[in-house]
């Protein structure tokens, strides 16, 4: 919910507001401490190899990503 909210989701960040005013701080220290959403471009290494990664958000309606991997050894 909290990825939801946080790229644009109306309903889950309606949903979110209501639940923190119904459930309280239960709600809120588990919506607060959530995880970061992870980053759009970077690279990662994976023992001797290496992969580069870029996320491109697409338009319209839905959660839609192209992701797109370069792996270089």
């Amino acid at each position: 919910m909290r990825a939801a909210a946080d790229l644009g989701d109306h309903a889950a960040a309606a949903l979110a507001f209501e639940l923190s005013l119904t459930a309280g701080a239960a709600f809120n220290d588990r919506y607060d401490t959530a995880a970061a959403l992870p980053p759009a471009i970077g690279v990662e290494r994976w023992a001797d190899h290496v992969l580069a990664f870029e996320t491109l958000y697409l338009p319209g309606e839905g959660e839609h990503r192209l992701v797109t991997n370069f792996g270089q050894h």
